[in-house]
């Protein structure tokens, strides 16, 4: 009877996903602006996701809701959304507990990273052992900690990778052969790593760089949240310059197709570069990534891991994911660097790490600063 009533539910779902595009077209109204997340739909597939809802943990960072966690091992192991994480971490469960996890374990290719809690007894998700994953077409539910699932979607095409999308410094050259910088973008990752115009860069990663398109063919080649390591020449000084390389959309500098894309909503900060994916049209919010994605046999066929446009949100196949828990949760993985969003915090400041080389150079050579009378007994000797 609950298999039977269960179907039933689901058809009735499919039938009003089918009708919602000519519900709109006509402009008739229809409960619900958006019906795959209206409470009715998510209801009908409420007893698919319930073992999957109960494996789904809020994962809280600094005080506020980053992304979701899936509990993959009953002993307190949780994957997640790896570069939405900054310090502190605390995982918040269905019954109201809010444990400190430590993340011990990080994915670069996936962007996922392993948590551990002090727990035990907790549920586990169930995978699903079909190495092919879901068809083009097929529903799938985005379970939550909450009663219902966060929202439905449907498979947008198969299987496929996501290339690299180029990191961005914000720097234009003058032209000629020298790298030498004609023009820094507004709230660029160059303007807040103290570069300036004139600026002659000479080495890019300790590698030396003797034209401007050779530069721009490395940085090419480097991610957003990559760090970058320059030596400039600025006049009588040399400097050694770090900066961290972001989207360009990042500072408004986004193509048209960026902007359509963003008009659903904000986007995950790593949506690029994973070597395979399920893609669906679920409309998910960042913070809303690293659950787990279920199909309509209540079997989890992937983790969430990018909202990247208005109607496309990637999640990494279980296949794939399962293969990784083991090294993930052995602690040879675990992330040396500050978490992603941690770095992030820190990046404002009042005066750029080039300009405190400056002052502190002047400094050494007791040069005085022009806005500085310069002492009379010391300018005597």
């Amino acid at each position: 009877m609950k298999r039977l009533q269960r179907l039933l539910l689901t058809a009735i779902a499919l039938l009003m996903l089918l009708a919602a595009p000519a519900w709109a077209q006509r402009g008739n109204w229809f409960p619900g602006s958006n019906l795959r997340d209206s409470h009715e739909v998510r209801a009908a597939f409420q007893s698919l996701v319930a073992a999957s809802d109960a494996a789904t943990v809020r994962v809280v960072c600094a005080g506020r809701d980053a992304v979701l966690g899936t509990i993959v091992g009953s002993d307190g192991w949780i994957v997640t959304k790896y570069s939405e994480l900054r310090d502190p971490v605390v995982c918040r469960f269905r019954d109201g507990r809010q444990l400190p996890a430590k993340v011990v374990g990080y994915d670069p290719a996936f962007d996922l990273a392993m948590l551990k809690v002090e727990a035990t007894g907790l549920k586990t998700v169930d995978w699903s052992d079909d190495e092919h994953g879901p068809a083009v077409g097929q529903l799938l539910a985005t379970a939550s900690p909450g009663d219902l699932p966060l929202a439905v979607g449907v498979v947008s095409v198969p299987e496929r990778a996501i290339p690299s999308r180029p990191g961005w410094l914000g720097i234009r050259f003058d032209g000629v052969s020298k790298p030498k910088i004609q023009e820094i973008m507004s709230r660029s990752p160059a303007e807040q790593a103290g570069l300036k115009v004139d600026d002659l860069i000479v080495q890019l990663n300790d590698k030396p760089v003797d034209d401007s398109g050779e530069f721009v063919e490395l940085i090419r080649k480097c991610k957003p949240g990559d760090v970058v390591h320059l030596l400039v020449d600025r006049g009588k000084d040399e400097l050694n310059i770090t900066a961290t390389l972001k989207r360009s959309d990042e500072v408004g500098m986004a193509s048209r197709s960026d902007r359509m894309n963003e008009m659903g909503g904000a986007l995950s900060y790593r949506s690029f570069s994973f070597p395979s994916v399920i893609q669906h049209d679920t409309v998910l919010r960042p913070a809303d990534c690293g659950g787990p994605l279920v199909d309509l046999s209540g079997k989890v066929v992937g983790i969430n891991i990018a909202r990247a446009g208005r109607t496309e949100s990637y999640a990494a196949p279980a296949d794939k994911v399962r293969k990784l828990l083991a090294d993930l949760e052995s602690g040879r993985l675990a992330p040396t660097d500050p978490l992603p969003g941690t770095k992030q915090a820190m990046t404002t400041g009042t005066s750029s790490p080039a300009d405190k080389q400056i002052e502190d150079k002047k400094a050494d050579d007791k040069i005085p600063s022009a806005d500085k009378k310069p002492d009379d007994k010391k300018a005597a000797s």
